[in-house]
């Protein structure tokens, strides 16, 4: 009974220790993604939660990290940068792949936002709720393969200056607005290439700024209803054919850090002693075999 007893406890602290793993929260205010002092359970990775729940949180990916995770959650007024030159990819999320919260949250992207295979068919790819989104002019968001909504605005302004790819496998909106406004400012680009309803809407003011200056691109044969149920205001250049995809639509790639440099270095160091080893090793050996 006691092995049995044992057995048991082993069993939870190895399902609780996995369960763990699964996700990481932020404990530092203000730093950069890439330190793992900054989260409680390492930095994260894939298949990996990230949560960033604080209004004095103020995260910042610096460039040249590339950041991957299953899952970016934001609450309580914090506030996420991507720099120019990084790169955040989040890949097979359980349910919304970026989450900004009730806070009100902020997210800042001046690289590359990626959100690919959101499995949850209740959820969306990025969902913004009564917070803020900026895609700078150096920005670009690419989505595909989200069961549900390509990006959802509740409550909420998405502030556009550069380019935003939804790709030909959403299930259901491309951009979703309920009581919030998505502004597609000059020299920005939105292409939706797939969807059920490329821009729709569900309650209250629900508002699509297409200003002068900007780009609406709308793969007509790829979806089933163009603009749905929304205020759309059109004042810059709409396409309904031939859309492609713009801005940066791949990670740059990886500069090592200062940890990683040094851990390559040292390896270098261990391989070579090791090969000196094995040399004196196959010449003494040699040395013996002839004097016999």
């Amino acid at each position: 009974m006691k092995k049995l007893n044992l057995l048991f406890v082993l069993f939870c602290a190895i399902s609780f220790s996995m369960l763990n793993a699964q996700s990481t929260f932020w404990t530092g205010t203000t730093g950069n993604w890439d330190d793992p002092s900054n989260w409680s359970n390492g930095v994260p990775t894939a298949g990996v939660k990230a949560n960033i729940y604080g209004a004095s949180f103020n995260v910042t990916i610096p460039a040249g990290v590339q950041a991957t995770t299953s899952r970016v959650a934001l609450t309580s007024g914090a506030t996420l940068t991507v720099a120019d030159g990084a790169c955040l990819t989040i890949e097979n999320s359980p349910d919304v792949g970026l989450l900004l919260d009730e806070g009100p949250s902020t997210v800042i992207n001046h690289g590359i936002i990626n959100v690919f295979d959101s499995n949850h068919p209740s959820e969306h790819a990025i969902e913004i709720k009564v917070s803020n989104f900026t895609n700078s002019a150096t920005g670009t968001i690419n989505i595909d393969n989200a069961a549900n909504t390509g990006i959802r605005v509740a409550s909420s302004t998405l502030e556009n200056d550069g380019h935003i790819n939804i790709g030909p496998n959403v299930t259901n909106d491309g951009i979703q607005i309920g009581h919030g406004t998505f502004n597609n400012n000059s020299g920005a680009q939105v292409n939706i290439l797939g969807a059920t309803t490329a821009i729709n809407g569900t309650s209250g003011s629900k508002i699509f700024n297409n200003n002068s200056g900007a780009t609406l691109c709308i793969e007509n044969s790829n979806v089933t209803t163009p603009i749905g149920s929304v205020t759309f205001n059109n004042n810059g250049t709409h396409n309904t054919s031939a859309c492609t995809t713009s801005g940066t639509v791949s990670c740059p790639p990886t500069i090592p850090t200062m940890g990683e440099w040094s851990l390559i270095i040292l390896g270098l160091i261990i391989l070579s002693i090791g090969l000196v080893y094995v040399m004196r090793w196959k010449k003494s050996s040699n040395l013996a075999m002839s004097m016999k």
